[in-house]
């Protein structure tokens, strides 16, 4: 395997590792190595707890869905007992896929050899294997995964050393919590295609630099001095929006003010939205009318596959007008995709030139500077990166 030192200089490790005022942003390796991208797979995504869905997808009994990060498969399902469990669902046999899509069942058939599995995992029908000797089936089940839920989220780790859920992130609930996202009804997905490495998609999402160039036809989103940064205790990190009245991005490319609310926040909470990344691929977008899930999966160095579901609270899917509060919505946050798109794509170009140069950071993008830090730091194995570390006893309650 592949070390930093074997990707970047020694020059540019230095400038990127210098406190944000002093340092240099990234060099194009950083965006365009497919040997950091191993390295990003190991040592980040196989090892940090990963949203993979939502609790109202494995409901009842026998539910199961299917999801994929990082090139590696995964099933989440509620078995016959009501248990939550995650696997791979690589069989234990020959390798292929046992499972795909979603839906409710009692076992998993691999379509390869009919070995058959339980939905807890465990093996319990492969043809012929009493005639091999010495096969015990207790040890070819399919490869346990740590799950949790919060807020209706499904999380799901590869790390079976990892810390919990809770830990992972923060204090995070005092900013969420009127938001009962819990109890919101996800009403669809969409799946975009950016044409960039996923660190660029994920540095865009927090900062707010961005807005007057690629957003500046979007009224108050478009002002800089609207936009701040809160530094989380715990994985994530908030790019802040502060108006002068509701906001929601429900015009193409821009925000008007939404035609309903969720109910239990207050009147500051109603114009602000918040943008908080849940390292290293999730973005919430908290609005006054619903929360948008977007989820950044690495598709190799060059490509990103971007996964989005809207939330509302289920009093609003009754009204009449909710087909048309939805559109709005789904056709406000296509119309900032694809600006961001189209500038995502000139900067990956931008990346592959000889002629690229690494510049410095301007006053607004500290979050890119510390998601650089961040995986510098997984990628030499270091689990200590923020200064304001947490321990069991200030994580948040699920």
């Amino acid at each position: 395997m592949k070390h930093l030192t074997d990707i970047f200089t020694e020059t540019e490790l230095a400038g990127m590792s210098l406190p944000f005022k002093d340092a240099a942003a990234p060099p194009a390796t950083y965006y365009t190595s497919a040997d950091l991208y191993e390295l990003e797979r190991e040592r980040i995504f196989l090892k940090e707890w990963l949203w993979v869905g939502h609790a109202a997808q494995v409901a009842k009994p026998g539910d199961y869905f299917t999801f994929e990060v990082a090139e590696e498969p995964i099933v989440v399902v509620r078995d016959l007992t009501n248990k939550l469990g995650a696997f791979s669902p690589v069989c234990a046999h020959r390798g292929a896929i046992v499972v795909q899509g979603q839906g409710n069942c009692r076992s998993f058939m691999c379509p390869y050899h009919n070995w058959t599995y339980g939905l807890n995992g465990k093996l319990i029908g492969a043809p012929t294997m009493t005639e091999t000797k010495n096969f015990d089936p207790t040890k070819h089940g399919l490869t346990r995964l740590k799950v949790d839920i919060w807020e209706g989220h499904v999380f799901v780790n590869f790390d079976q050393n990892c810390k919990s859920l809770a830990t992972f992130l923060g204090d995070i609930t005092r900013f969420v919590k009127n938001y009962d996202m819990g109890n919101l009804a996800c009403t669809g997905r969409k799946e975009y295609d950016f044409p960039c490495n996923w660190k660029m998609v994920a540095e865009n999402n927090l900062e707010g630099y961005h807005v007057t160039g690629t957003h500046g036809g979007a009224g108050e989103y478009s002002k800089i001095d609207h936009w701040s940064i809160i530094e989380g205790r715990g994985m994530y990190d908030i790019l802040l929006g502060e108006f002068d009245e509701p906001l929601s991005m429900n015009v193409p490319g821009n925000a008007s003010a939404p035609t309903s609310m969720i109910s239990e926040l207050t009147e500051v909470e109603q114009k602000r939205q918040y943008f908080i990344l849940l390292y290293p691929n999730m973005l919430l977008a908290l609005q006054p009318d619903s929360t948008i899930c977007y989820v950044m999966l690495p598709q190799g160095p060059h490509h990103t596959k971007v996964i989005v579901d809207w939330h509302y609270p289920k009093s609003i899917l009754d009204r009449p007008d909710f087909a048309t509060i939805d559109k709005a919505n789904v056709e406000g946050v296509d119309g900032f995709n694809d600006q961001d798109i189209r500038v995502l794509g000139l900067a990956a170009k931008g990346y592959k030139s000889r002629m690229f140069r690494p510049g410095r950071y301007s006053v607004h993008e500290s979050v890119v500077h510390r998601l650089a830090q961040y995986v510098l730091a997984r990628i030499e194995g270091h689990d200590a990166w923020k200064a304001k570390g947490l321990s069991e006893n200030q994580s948040a309650s699920k």
